[in-house]
Order: C-alpha cells, then structure tokens, then sequence
C-alpha cells in the first residue's frame, strides 16, 4: 500500500526583508510533529481539506504561540467549526468558496438541468449520487 504524504503549509513572515516565504512541511503522522518543525513566527494555511489538520492540536499551537496564526478556509466535519477557533483573535476563518466561479457554478447548474432532463425523460440521470 502506498504512503500517503501530506503537507502543512506555512508562511513564514520575514520581518526583516519584508517578504513572505513558504516553508512546506511535511507531516506523515501527526499535526503535532508538522507543527514542531516550524518556526514561531510561521501562519498556517489550511486550503485543502479540513481533516489535514487535527484541530485540537492546532488550537493547542496557536494559544501557547508555537504558530503565530492560522488561515482556514475548511474545516473537519463541515460545515460545522470547531467552536475553540472562535474565541482565538489569531485565526483567520473563511468559509470555503474554492467552487465559486461564475464557471463552475454554471456547470452545477446545467448539470442540475441535465439530470432533471433526463429522470423527467425516463432515463438514469447521468451524474447520479448514491
């Protein structure tokens, strides 16, 4: 079986130069360890799926100040948020919004269309969930 690697990726602010700079991290087993292999002055950026990073370790991180902030824009178990990440004034929350493109909205939308077509028309629809 294949490992599957993830990567935390965090932007380390540099202060003196006045630039960003991405540090990816790489994290096979826990969130805590990819935590530790980052400096302090580092933001996380969690854009891909919310079960990447376990939550309560990155809360852990932020209020004893071993990650300087946190940008979220998805979460474990959405559309629920951990409650913890509100009370937090070094985290950044937004909603995912990833599919929001006039495109891909017109093709959930025609796709929508075609499937009513077709059950209407006694056919399968063609992109049908189960």
């Amino acid at each position: 079986m294949a490992q599957v690697l993830h990567v935390l990726l965090a932007v380390r602010l540099m202060r003196d130069q006045r630039k960003e700079e991405a540090v990816p991290c790489a994290n096979t087993s826990s969130t805590q360890k990819a935590i530790a292999c980052l400096p302090h002055d580092a933001i996380v950026v969690n854009a891909a799926r919310g079960g990447m990073v376990v939550d309560e370790d990155l809360m852990a991180a932020l209020k004893r100040g071993q990650v300087a902030a946190v940008g979220l824009d998805t979460y474990e178990g959405e559309p629920k948020l951990d409650p913890g990440y509100l009370s937090l004034e070094n985290t950044l929350l937004q909603p995912y919004i990833g599919a929001a493109t006039i495109e891909t909205r017109t093709a959930m939308g025609m796709l929508a269309l075609d499937n009513i077509d077709a059950v209407l028309g006694g056919r399968p629809a063609p992109s049908l969930a189960t």
